[in-house]
């Protein structure tokens, strides 16, 4: 599933960036621009009409239609279009989950796949309700402590600091209820020892990093106890990265910049016991010294050899990534690159194989 919402996102980006330069000019659509205003959360799904007309001296046959979010759904009459002729295109809008203000794009491509028009719906939806279940959707079972999450994710953050996530947490049931939490000693970690009925509260957690200077991947893990009995464990990662926050704007324009040839790389299905390898090509397009300053691998059965770790600019680097698989079924690696590039400065390289 998320592989096809990967490909339905990429092609509307690019049926995007073709339409601006070949529209058909065969078209125009009453309106162009279609305005719910107002859609309430709680009505569901919405649904508007746009006729078009066939302007030119030659029949408009739509190739398919294409949406840039799966909450649109187009529908239209497949048969050509004559000149001079009228056709509707009934779009449809589902607002669940989605409060704010929304702009979505629906594709008709046509002649042959060459030409794309483009109508647009736009609106706001008025969130419904905000139960307990969507604040706290995480259930400890069988404590009935509910939690805004099982996991933090830090993202990249800078050494020299000190940072801190949240989870909440909130106790729906008629006892007080006591927790304890327990970390492995990679972030510290502090929570309430116990919530009343009805009460709310958070479990901190903290990396210190104002004394670090290594950089690359960190996870801690955190045993939850409620009531005396472990009900979860939490995982929190991130990765270390250098300082970039001093930098004025003058020096960002003068900085390395890391470019990748790929990022992911499918051997498809392999033997067991086969060695893999592949070779990813890192590009220093800026204008400063490009500086690898550090490589992790997620497991025992990958390893990344770099060429250089410090790239002039306009000169690059392989990062030779092989598998070594130790069973079968579906492997998933990752390599993480750290560098010294402001504006991207981690890089993570993906290889995936299916073993026999």
């Amino acid at each position: 599933m998320r592989l096809f919402v990967i490909f339905i996102l990429g092609l509307a980006a690019t049926l995007t960036a073709g339409a601006q330069n070949r529209p058909s000019g065969q078209i125009t659509f009453t309106p162009a621009v279609y305005d719910f205003g107002t859609v309430k959360e709680t009505d569901g799904i919405v649904t508007c009409t746009v006729r078009y007309r066939n302007v030119s001296d030659r029949p408009y046959v739509i190739d398919f239609v294409s949406t840039s979010c799966g909450c649109t759904t187009p529908s239209y009459d497949k048969a050509p279009l004559m000149p001079g002729r009228e056709a509707t295109l009934r779009i449809t809008y589902d607002p669940a989950d989605r409060p704010g203000y929304f702009k979505k794009e629906i594709y008709l491509v046509s002649n042959g796949r060459k030409s794309t028009d483009i109508v647009t719906i736009t609106g706001t939806v008025t969130g419904r309700p905000r139960t307990v279940a969507d604040d706290y959707p995480v259930v400890f079972t069988p404590s009935g402590l509910r939690g805004g999450s099982n996991s933090v994710y830090f993202g990249n953050i800078p050494v020299g600091y000190r940072h801190t996530k949240a989870i909440e947490l909130y106790n729906p049931t008629a006892k007080p209820i006591r927790i304890e939490a327990k970390t492995d000693g990679v972030c510290s970690v502090t929570a309430p020892s116990s919530l009343a009925p009805g009460a709310k509260g958070q479990i901190l957690i903290t990396y210190d990093l104002k004394s670090r200077d290594t950089y690359g991947p960190f996870k801690a893990r955190i045993e939850l106890r409620v009531d005396g009995a472990e009900v979860a464990v939490i995982r929190a990662d991130g990765v270390a990265t250098p300082d970039f926050t001093s930098l004025s704007p003058d020096e960002r324009r003068v900085t390395p910049r890391a470019d990748l040839s790929e990022t992911f790389r499918y051997f498809g299905e392999v033997s067991r016991g086969k060695a893999l390898t592949h070779r990813f090509t890192l590009t220093n397009g800026g204008t400063r010294t490009l500086d690898i300053v550090n490589v992790t691998c997620s497991s025992s059965q990958v390893s990344c050899e770099v060429s250089t770790r410090q790239i002039e600019p306009g000169k690059s680097a392989t990062l030779t990534v092989r598998l070594s698989p130790a069973g079968a079924g579906r492997l998933s690696e990752e390599v993480t690159v750290v560098t010294n590039d402001p504006t991207e400065p981690v890089i993570r390289l993906r290889a995936v194989a299916n073993v026999k």
